[in-house]
């Protein structure tokens, strides 16, 4: 699917080389289902991953050779190694029928990555396009990752205020932590993002929500001397521990 080639264009290259799973997998990627039927005949490995995780299901590119390579016995709920199947690959990319066809043979989303990654999470650029069609999939707004990461959690960090907003709509979790404690206010200020730090006080958080490993949101914005957006934190209210401890609290 052409989101592969925009994340992952280098992958693409080293993936389907001159081996004959290369080759099938290239055959996915341009559409050519002669070519797909010929790989399948020799007795190719349909389910063969590239370098990455990646399987000629993944690349797969029209209904048809869906169809074919489900046939073959390829594996509808393959993960890459940033945990996309195939169904996440045709989600993201709008390919409602080839959806609705891997949906039929038993296709799930790698949601717990899938939709983290859409929204900003492992370095990612964020995709709104793609977190609107996970929401309207069914996707839990505030779906867990292995780090009990919520979307927004992710969104809060990366800076992607326009992913943000349409979480808090869709009603995120707007205090949620992860493992650790951290809570999308941390999350901001740890990504120094001041514009996330804004967008999440004027939705109502938690000012004084404290994590576990770095306590209020202020005292992350003193620690790594952000000057600006410790004083915004303290327009709205923001105290350090210290001072939350002085009071009682």
């Amino acid at each position: 699917m052409k989101h592969i080639l925009i994340i992952i264009a280098a992958v693409l290259l080293v993936g389907c080389g001159h081996n004959p799973e290369g080759l099938l997998r290239k055959a996915c990627l341009d559409g050519n289902i002669e070519a797909v039927k010929q790989h399948i005949a020799d007795g190719v490995d349909i389910n063969a991953p590239n370098t990455y995780g990646w399987t000629a299901l993944h690349f797969a590119q029209t209904k048809g050779i869906v169809e074919l390579l489900i046939a073959n016995g390829a594996d509808v709920n393959v993960q890459s190694d940033i945990g996309y199947t195939p169904l996440d690959g045709a989600i993201e990319d709008n390919h409602t029928e080839i959806a609705d066809l891997l949906r039929k043979h038993g296709g799930k989303s790698g949601v717990e990555h899938s939709i983290h990654v859409a929204a900003g999470g492992r370095g990612r650029k964020g995709n709104i396009e793609a977190v609107k069609r996970y929401l309207a999939a069914g996707t839990d707004v505030d779906a867990r990752d292995a780090e009990d990461k919520t979307p927004l959690l992710h969104a809060a960090y990366s800076g992607h205020n326009e992913i943000a907003e349409l979480l808090i709509a869709k009603g995120a979790d707007i205090n949620a932590k992860d493992n650790t404690g951290t809570t999308t206010l941390v999350c901001a200020v740890l990504g120094g993002k001041k514009g996330s730090v804004e967008l999440l006080i004027v939705n109502g958080v938690d000012v004084n929500a404290k994590s576990n490993y770095y306590g209020t949101p202020l005292d992350v914005a003193i620690k790594f001397m952000k000057t600006e957006t410790a004083d915004l934190l303290r327009k709205h209210g923001g105290k350090t521990g210290e001072e939350l401890k002085a009071e009682g609290k």
